[in-house]
């Protein structure tokens, strides 16, 4: 048995980047955040920028829904993002003719402040939609000509308990007490192809979501949802 790797690339990046005036959409779900939770709600630049319904609209879920989020481009002051990138390249000669070739992009984000007029409005590292580790793996069998690819896409672990609140007493108006969890684990997602090469073309034939992996689930409401449903 005879089997010989060669790294083809091989790669650790460390990289601190301080981004100053630049112009760029702050995003829906930031200006809901920075909003909802200002010291002079709802008195605030960002309050002004959401369309609310009125106490009056029909249903009890509908009364303060927020209708529509305007997302313009605004003038950053500052922007630190700080983290770690790893690139692997490398290819192994295994039995039967089969060439495998493994790729992978790595990144952990360390630090990430986003300064908007002067002042802190968004240092949410580690929350839902910022993990701090992302990547894929990507595995690649060829053999005359056929190839088989397999990838790998990771999310790291999120959580939005550190920045709101997890226990409900009036839950949606019921009067009832819950307790919530915003807690998305580690999450992992495979695709499968297969690629034959022919004289003049190739066919492909390929699954997403090979092992119909659900994504994470979180709890849903008024405290946690901002960017559905409001509170007064």
């Amino acid at each position: 048995l005879d089997i010989s790797v060669v790294v083809v690339n091989r790669q650790v990046d460390y990289y601190n980047a301080d981004i100053q005036n630049q112009i760029a959409q702050f995003g829906v779900s930031n200006i809901v955040f920075a909003c909802f939770n200002s010291t002079n709600f709802p008195n605030n630049a960002f309050c002004n920028l959401i369309t609310r319904n009125g106490p009056a609209a029909s249903g009890i879920f509908n009364a303060f829904n927020i209708e529509q989020v305007q997302n313009p481009y605004i003038n950053i002051s500052e922007q630190l993002n700080q983290g770690i990138d790893v690139a692997l390249d490398w290819r192994n000669d295994l039995p039967w003719d089969i060439r495998m070739t493994t790729r992978g992009e790595l990144n952990w984000t360390t630090f990430n402040k986003l300064i908007l007029n002067g002042t802190v409005v968004n240092e949410f590292l580690g929350q839902v939609g910022e993990p701090r580790f992302v990547g894929n793996l990507d595995w690649q069998f060829d053999r005359g000509p056929w190839t088989v690819n397999y990838l790998l896409q990771m999310i790291g672990h999120s959580s939005d308990n550190p920045f709101t609140q997890t226990t409900l007493t009036n839950f949606r108006g019921t009067g009832q007490t819950v307790n919530t969890s915003y807690v998305i684990p580690f999450y992992t997602e495979s695709t499968l192809s297969i690629r034959r090469k022919f004289d003049k073309f190739s066919a492909e034939f390929g699954v997403k979501n090979l092992f119909d992996q659900a994504p994470p689930a979180i709890s849903v409401s008024d405290a946690n949802s901002p960017g559905r449903e409001g509170t007064t």
